[in-house]
């Protein structure tokens, strides 16, 4: 407790003696309200660590894994809804789902959102109908935000000459490089590059960053077709959507992807089979600058 300012050396006076005591009861009084307001202060400083060291321990449950309180605000299908399951770090979203044979897995990426902007290619007024680059350019312009239709970037490229076109065979017609679906992408805002020699690791790292992503192919590979093999090369363009993890190991088992060459958005391709048809034929990759 503070000294008492009050009390110095008393008169002996009974006048000025009861003025003092007066004042040291006064200074007691304001001592003992200043005393249960300290006491309080702390009361309520202790309760607010309380609450925020539980905030803390609830949101570190949260994203481990471990939060059983199964709240209203929980999503659906969010991959913390399994006990311990793998997060992995990056702004695309994560869910956890079923492949066909059964499998729990996580899907990292804004797969069914994407699906959406998927279809059938050439539905353009030039009648270009190797234009798979071209609908999966328009494919990440429209996951960006950019309301393109194939028809729009199909005339874009020609006049640009950012695709093949072959004269008298529209059906032949509106092939692109890696590089034009580039330069379609930066053309409509979304600047983009090319990326070569690509490993599993390198897709599922800008697929988890967020990045759009389009893939150069095997046709014959992905469609398990020997007609559209060729040569072995790439000759196809796809969108990667997802990446799709084993939740206790974090290995990857394959990616989603959007084909505009079947017009299935979506889709899964396990881990051997993207490989094959994209690893091994160069892993050459388009890649945007920015993330969703």
């Amino acid at each position: 407790m503070d000294s008492n300012p009050y009390f110095s050396d008393l008169d002996p006076a009974a006048t000025a003696a009861a003025a003092e005591l007066n004042a040291a009861e006064q200074w007691k009084i304001m001592q003992d309200a200043d005393a249960a307001s300290t006491a309080m202060i702390i009361d309520s400083n202790a309760y607010t660590m309380e609450v925020n060291d539980q905030s803390v321990q609830n949101f570190n449950d949260y994203i481990t894994g471990n939060d059983t309180s199964g709240g209203a605000g929980d999503a659906p299908g969010d991959a913390t809804d399994v006990m311990g399951a793998t997060q992995i770090e990056g702004v695309a979203p994560q869910h956890m789902d079923t492949l066909t044979d059964g499998r729990e897995v996580l899907v990292i990426g804004d797969t069914d959102k994407f699906a959406d902007f998927n279809h059938q290619q050439g539905d353009n007024e030039l009648g270009f109908k190797q234009d798979c680059g071209l609908v999966s350019s328009q494919d990440v312009l429209n996951q960006f935000g950019i309301p393109v239709t194939e028809n729009d970037v199909v005339h874009h490229a020609a006049e640009n000459n950012e695709c093949q076109v072959v004269p008298g065979d529209a059906a032949q017609s509106g092939g692109t490089t890696a590089d034009w679906q580039a330069n379609v992408l930066s053309d409509y805002g979304v600047p983009a590059h090319v990326e070569n020699n690509g490993s599993m690791d390198d897709l599922a790292n800008n697929i988890t960053d967020g990045h759009g992503v389009i893939i150069e192919v095997n046709a014959g590979v992905l469609w398990d077709d020997a007609n559209s093999y060729g040569d072995g090369t790439a000759n196809h363009a796809i969108t990667v959507t997802g990446v799709v993890r084993d939740p206790s190991t974090s290995e990857i088992t394959g990616f989603i992807v959007n084909d505009s060459g079947d017009g299935k958005g979506e889709k899964f391709v396990d881990a051997a089979t993207a490989q094959q048809m994209w690893v091994d034929t160069g892993g050459q990759s388009v890649v945007t600058d920015v993330t969703h």
